[in-house]
């Protein structure tokens, strides 16, 4: 995965704020 993160930096970030997102609406 880190690979492909290292490759796709554009979706890993999009992924990560999308998790990040998901994350605080579950916190809530």
């Amino acid at each position: 995965m880190l690979e492909i993160s290292f490759k796709e930096n554009d979706d890993f970030l999009k992924i990560r704020e999308t998790l990040t997102r998901i994350g605080v609406a579950s916190r809530k």
